[in-house]
């Protein structure tokens, strides 16, 4: 099983994506630039494509977006509306292709999946539980910032998903 974690910014996309191999998880992390020069809704479409031949390319069949929290809109700026439409396109995305479970996160759902108490969402704790925080490196070999990390608990969790809901 393949999963891939979206974490969405106005101006970048981060991804994660996870490869269950005999137990073992392999990794790539890294993220998508939404390019400055193009109008909105060639950004859209440019994100859209992009993402499709990840999934494509990389034969994903597992996917989950982390959303925008409900506590988190309060002073929506135009910032805020690009993040919306990205994460409105990459879910529209997931759910047009060959996905067999994808997945909209906030996170209680991640804790929930994850058979954790409301109290325990804590990413860095999360993902420690699995991975060796201090050897994770982006594809760039970069150290993971917080998006990079969220992206990977999406991964991380969509793959459990998966593993408990199996009929692929």
């Amino acid at each position: 099983m393949i999963s891939i974690g979206f974490r969405v910014t106005s101006n970048k996309i981060h991804y994660a994506i996870l490869e269950e191999d005999d137990g073992e998880l392999k990794y790539n992390i890294s993220e998508i630039i939404v390019p400055v020069a193009l109008n909105l809704s060639d950004k859209l479409a440019f994100c859209r494509t992009t993402i499709q031949t990840l999934i494509r390319q990389r034969e994903i069949t597992l996917a989950g977006i982390k959303l925008r929290e409900g506590c988190a809109r309060n002073g929506i700026t135009n910032d805020d509306f690009i993040r919306f439409y990205l994460e409105g396109v990459i879910m529209e995305t997931m759910s047009n292709s060959k996905i067999h479970y994808h997945l909209d996160l906030v996170s209680n759902s991640i804790i929930s999946i994850l058979g954790k108490e409301k109290n325990e969402y804590n990413i860095d704790s999360l993902l420690s539980e699995v991975f060796d925080l201090n050897t994770l490196r982006t594809d760039s070999d970069y150290k993971l910032k917080p998006n990079d990390k969220e992206a990977l608990l999406v991964a991380y969790t969509t793959l459990i998903y998966g593993k408990n809901n199996e009929r692929i």
